[in-house]
């Protein structure tokens, strides 16, 4: 939510959405430590689908677009529960 939002609320429910939002953060932050740390997902996997979303967008075929999008925002994630899982067994 943004400031303009949390004003509308109730000192409460805005206290609420604050601490909800700084925990995302740090949840955001960990994620962002452990990609940069290792090298957990595929670098050339990730310009390719760009480029193939770009190709999307310019043919103007929404359905691919939306596909692709959908893939790479995936694919990371999967990648990383893989990864974070597999560290569970250390």
């Amino acid at each position: 939510m943004s400031h303009a939002h949390t004003e509308r609320l109730s000192p409460s429910a805005a206290n609420v959405c604050q601490r909800k939002r700084s925990i995302l953060q740090l949840h955001i932050r960990r994620l962002k430590y452990l990609f940069l740390k290792e090298q957990i997902t595929s670098k050339a996997d990730s310009i390719r689908e760009h480029e193939e979303i770009i190709k999307a967008f310019v043919s103007r075929d929404a359905e691919t677009a939306a596909v692709l999008m959908k893939q790479n925002w995936l694919r990371p994630m999967n990648e990383l529960r893989h990864y974070l899982q597999g560290k569970e067994g250390v």
